[in-house]
């Protein structure tokens, strides 16, 4: 015996969700009708919140920009810093006698000079709209298989590379 749907519940289902459909649709018109109600008819107080609402969210915006700014400066200052104490242990490595230096020695410097290229990049790409020129010079030496650097002595300390860019115009390093 086969069961039978009485002929009454799919009209009822079909029914029912338009209607359904009819209530939401309503209830959108009149959400949208309330929201364009109460932007065009903003009293005076609401004016003046709205307007100190904006006036917080630029002064939030702007003390955002104010910190990050002096995050990358303290960055920069740090990196300035380190540079500087490099130099000066580069210096005082590079004013012994080549005589008296070992292959350690020579590592070393050129250890030294890598990371005040690296310091060079790193400071660079802090702020990317400054000139490119020092970044892409520390980056073609730091990338080259084969880095020249050579100490006041005449050591070689890194292998053979092309001429090397100097660019000091914006940079205090």
């Amino acid at each position: 015996m086969a069961a039978t749907r009485p002929a009454g519940r799919t009209p009822q289902s079909a029914e029912v969700r338009p209607s359904s459909s009819r209530i939401y649709f309503s209830k959108g018109t009149l959400l949208n009708v309330w929201i364009l109600d109460t932007t065009t008819n903003i009293g005076s107080n609401d004016e003046k919140l709205l307007k100190e609402l904006l006036e917080i969210w630029r002064n939030i915006k702007q003390l955002k920009k104010r910190d990050d700014e002096l995050d990358i400066r303290q960055q920069e200052l740090q990196l300035e810093h380190r540079h500087a104490q490099l130099k000066e242990e580069l210096n005082l490595r590079l004013s012994f006698s080549k005589l008296d230096k070992s292959s350690a020695d020579v590592a070393a410097e050129g250890a030294i000079l890598n990371e005040m290229l690296e310091i060079v990049a790193k400071r660079a790409a802090l702020r990317p709209t400054s000139s490119g020129t020092e970044l892409s010079a520390a980056v073609h030496l730091m990338s080259s298989t084969s880095a020249t650097a050579i100490s006041a002595d005449g050591v070689n300390l890194m292998g053979d590379c092309g001429p090397t860019i100097y660019n000091n115009d914006e940079s205090n390093i």
